[in-house]
């Protein structure tokens, strides 16, 4: 866990993680308290918004993805992780 990342509920419903590996390792998303999340595709431009904490997540899961198989990816969208009006995001790693 990195340091000053506290661990929560993976999602408040108790879903499944939206995060899927092909290794056998499996990754955990750790999200900082408050965080706040907005994707939007305006025209050819994808924006990606955040307060600090969400920031800090979506590093946690760069890092994550970075140290996982080719593959690795997570989808993130309004219903899971993404604030309201948010389009679907999926992040994945190759080679």
């Amino acid at each position: 866990m990195a340091k000053g990342v506290t661990p929560s509920a993976m999602w408040d419903t108790g879903s499944e993680p939206a995060l899927q590996t092909k290794g056998e390792r499996g990754m955990r998303i750790w999200w900082e308290d408050g965080f706040e999340i907005r994707a939007a595709v305006r025209g050819d431009e994808v924006t990606i918004s955040a307060n600090r904490e969400g920031m800090v997540s979506l590093a946690n899961i760069l890092l994550d993805l970075a140290d996982g198989q080719p593959g690795a990816h997570v989808h993130l969208d309004e219903y899971n992780s993404l604030e309201d009006g948010s389009c679907e995001l999926i992040i994945e790693r190759v080679e």
